[in-house]
């Protein structure tokens, strides 16, 4: 048998005929079998012949013969052919350089045809002796290798990805072609896909075997980066930062990205209107950074004095609450002290009432864009007294002096966390406190040693308290509202009940 390559050509359509679009009885079907000497088998045969030795242009002229016997009955000649006029119609649609062929070209269906051929199953073991005749030399195999490769050839000319999507319909999954055809889509799908996000992402979803998979991932980067900065808001740089974090190709744009996040974060939250709530709802929510001016503001707020409250050196905090607080301490002997604290809207402490001492305090305050919120004075008994602050290069609170005679100085560590004041107190007592990840760990006072040996969160369980030989031990049991703010303390004193603290909040 001599076929010529198949090769793509476009062709006039002078003619259409009419293909078999349904499956017949099998008594049907092999009608051209029972009946070898009818005048239309043999015509038929007269085709195949000339097709199988690559005549195209003799084989549709007999082709158009065979139409003209079937004119009377179309459908019947049809199912008495059947499978082999669909075969013939399969090899014209997918003829090369159309060699005197008018059939519409169309290798696609042509295939079909043939792929119905072997999903019907009927006729098949017929149409393969009547085509393996000496003179025909074919088979439904070859026919179907044949228009498999002029598809092929098609889809490759045509060279888009409909084209190739197509041609993974009718092939099977182990044709040599199936895995260039599934790459040609990844490959053009990329270019029309990757223009957007989301055409990325769902490129990224269909193609996860692409040859173009880390091409596609980079442009993503690209493009999500190049969108947050266009966007450049706290919440696409976050989800940008949590995204790439751990991507080794992105950390260029991983450090550009916390520079901009950083600098939005600062600009909302260093200035005059910023609460203290909100400054510790970001210090304990954002990895700490010394560079940044909103960890400045915040630790230079919370080391001043007015925001470390004490009974009995254990650390009260008010979490940067904003109005009026109620404090009653009851001690086991029936002693009672009621204390009272007012903050402003800032959260800042304006007013402390001690119910031991029965002294008001009266705080006022500053505010500048490098340091934050700083101390300015004090009212007490009648008098009033002077803060001065003083800070480091890195814009950290270094020293606070007070005309009462009040100094202290403070150390850091390298992200900033405080890890040693030393206070002078009423007296001229000398107190030193010293802090590991922002904690206090010991404070010592004279004679006095505390140590801070146990922590729920933020707030100190267990403190002991040493002088010379003799040795306490406090244990705190809190009680919080819904605001994680706390309402109660129940103190013991060596296992035994001391006191408990109660707050009211308004």
């Amino acid at each position: 048998m001599k076929l010529k390559a198949f090769i793509l050509a476009a062709a006039a359509v002078a003619f259409t005929p009419a293909i078999s679009t349904q499956a017949a009885t099998a008594t049907q079907i092999v009608a051209f079998q029972k009946d070898a000497k009818a005048a239309h088998v043999k015509q038929m045969h007269r085709v195949f012949a000339l097709l199988g030795s690559g005549n195209y242009a003799g084989a549709w002229q007999e082709q158009l013969n065979l139409e003209k016997m079937m004119a009377a009955d179309h459908q019947a000649y049809e199912r008495a052919l059947y499978p082999l006029y669909d075969l013939s119609n399969a090899m014209f649609m997918a003829c090369p350089s159309r060699q005197g062929v008018s059939m519409q070209q169309d290798p696609l269906q042509a295939i079909q045809l043939v792929r119905n051929v072997y999903v019907r199953g009927v006729g098949i073991e017929d149409a393969n002796k009547f085509l393996g005749a000496d003179d025909i030399e074919l088979s439904i195999d070859i026919i179907k290798n044949m228009v498999e490769k002029q598809l092929i050839e098609d889809v490759k000319a045509t060279h888009t990805a409909d084209a190739y999507r197509e041609l993974l319909t009718v092939l099977d999954n182990n044709h040599p072609a199936y895995k260039y055809a599934a790459e040609q889509v990844a490959i053009l799908e990329f270019d029309e896909s990757c223009k957007t996000v989301a055409g990325c992402h769902a490129y990224l979803r269909n193609y996860p075997n692409s040859p173009l998979i880390e091409k596609a991932k980079a442009q993503l980067l690209k493009l999500e980066f190049t969108h947050a900065k266009e966007v450049n808001d706290e919440k696409t740089w976050n989800k940008f930062i949590s995204d790439y974090q751990f991507v080794s190709e992105a950390s260029t744009q991983v450090g550009e990205a916390r520079k901009a996040l950083t600098h939005l974060q600062e600009t909302r939250l260093c200035n005059k209107a910023t609460t203290l709530a909100e400054l510790d709802d970001y210090a304990s929510s954002h990895r700490r950074d010394v560079a940044n001016r909103v960890f400045v503001a915040y630790d230079n707020l919370v080391n001043l004095p007015t925001h470390s409250y004490r009974f009995m050196s254990l650390k009260l905090n008010f979490n940067g609450f904003v109005g009026s607080v109620d404090e009653t301490i009851t001690e086991t002997s029936g002693t009672v002290t009621l204390n009272r604290y007012k903050f402003n809207a800032q959260g800042l402490l304006t007013e402390a009432y001690n119910g031991h001492t029965r002294v008001l305090t009266q705080y006022t305050y500053a505010y500048d864009a490098k340091h934050g919120y700083y101390l300015v004075g004090k009212k007490e008994k009648g008098k009033s007294y002077a803060y001065k602050c003083t800070y480091g290069a890195n814009g950290r609170l270094s020293r606070i002096t007070c005309t009462d005679g009040q100094v202290i100085n403070f150390t850091y560590d390298a992200d900033g966390r405080i890890t040693e004041r030393n206070e002078i107190i009423a007296g001229g007592k000398n107190r030193k406190s010293t802090y590991k990840s922002g904690k206090i760990r010991t404070e010592k006072t004279g004679g006095t040693l505390l140590k801070f040996l146990r922590y729920d969160g933020s707030r100190a369980t267990q403190i002991t308290s040493e002088k010379g030989k003799t040795k306490y031990v406090w244990n705190y049991t809190y009680t919080t509202n819904e605001s994680g703010q706390w309402t109660r303390v129940a103190a013991t004193l060596n296992g035994k009940p001391r006191l408990t603290i109660t707050r009211t909040y308004h």
